[in-house]
């Protein structure tokens, strides 16, 4: 199959084409969001627990717990107020790892979010399950709480190799069916 100089063209064309719009494009990306991971282990006060509960009683009643936490941190005045004590929105999402144990995935404006979102975080569930364990004489706490920073870099040279590609492979698929469709329509058609 010969290659006409004006599908090469084109085909130069629409990756220059490309490759410029692409760094228009990845030059007027925002900043990605600043991300960190705060996990969490809920348990129960030893010294408020009645003397014939189990351990598998106390296990089974954080978990059970754990998921009153999560239904917390979706209900919206959650969210209003962590924004209030922040001065901006804070996006997050939580899931149980396991049992008792819960995984908040925090993010926020590069600018404004650093570990002091997850301190505010951590400090309104913490005043949340003190407001819990005085209406319902319950001793439930949060054991144990880890803060990680999350890796949030982009590769702007991967974004913008995606778009050459993507164009590159689009435009010759194109033209190779714009080629053989040419030709196929093109033959007189023989009739006996």
């Amino acid at each position: 199959m010969k290659i006409k100089k004006l599908s090469v063209w084109i085909l130069v064309c629409a990756v220059l084409f490309s490759f410029v719009a692409g760094l228009f494009y990845v030059n007027n990306l925002p900043e990605p969001d600043s991300r960190g991971l705060l996990f969490l282990t809920i348990g129960i006060n030893q010294k408020v627990l009645l003397n014939e509960s189990s351990s598998y009683e106390i296990q089974r009643a954080s978990e059970h717990f754990s998921d009153l936490v999560l239904g917390w941190v979706n209900e919206p005045s959650f969210s209003k107020e962590i924004d209030l004590k922040l001065k901006y929105h804070l996006d997050y999402s939580g899931l149980r790892q396991e049992k008792q144990n819960l995984i908040f995935y925090l993010s926020g404006d590069p600018s404004s979010f650093n570990a002091s979102a997850a301190e505010e975080f951590l400090n309104l569930l913490k005043s949340r399950i003190n407001e819990y364990d005085a209406a319902t004489n319950a001793g439930y706490l949060i054991a144990l709480s880890r803060y990680s920073e999350l890796d949030s870099e982009r590769s702007d040279f991967r974004i913008l190799l995606g778009i050459v590609l993507l164009t590159t492979l689009v435009t010759g698929f194109c033209l190779f069916i714009l080629e053989y469709a040419s030709k196929n329509w093109s033959r007189p058609s023989s009739t006996t």
